[in-house]
């Protein structure tokens, strides 16, 4: 896969240099550009991982890049840099998805059985 640093569109000046400066939010310790890897991009929007190397803390980023400049929303996570690209394209949990659990979770018969094995 290519690093980060190769992968990011010009500025909106047309500048090739561009850089984007990052921190790890847990401990401060700036990430190395290019150890960032890109896991997909659409239009010029990117889905970067970045992992801490101090901490090992990981960051799941959409990087989006127009002719108003660069933004990005983060996530902080626990998933590896192969989760993400496993789980990127599955289905979205749905709100029954998520009541199928807790009407699981709120039978003692049902808790006791997933605990026995």
């Amino acid at each position: 896969m290519q690093n980060f640093e190769r992968q990011q569109p010009e500025g909106k000046d047309g500048n090739k240099d561009l850089k984007w400066v990052s921190s790890c939010p847990l401990c401060a310790t700036e990430y190395a550009p290019e150890e960032a890897r890109i896991v997909s991009e659409k239009e010029g929007a990117f889905l970067v991982y970045t992992n801490c190397k101090k901490c090992g803390s990981s960051v799941i980023a959409t990087l989006i890049a127009n002719q108003m400049g660069i933004s990005s929303v983060g996530l902080i996570t626990d998933l590896t840099y192969d989760d993400v690209v496993k789980f990127k394209d599955c289905d979205s949990i749905s709100t029954d998805d998520i009541l199928n659990v807790y009407e699981f979770f709120q039978k003692k018969e049902s808790v006791k059985a997933l605990i026995a094995g």
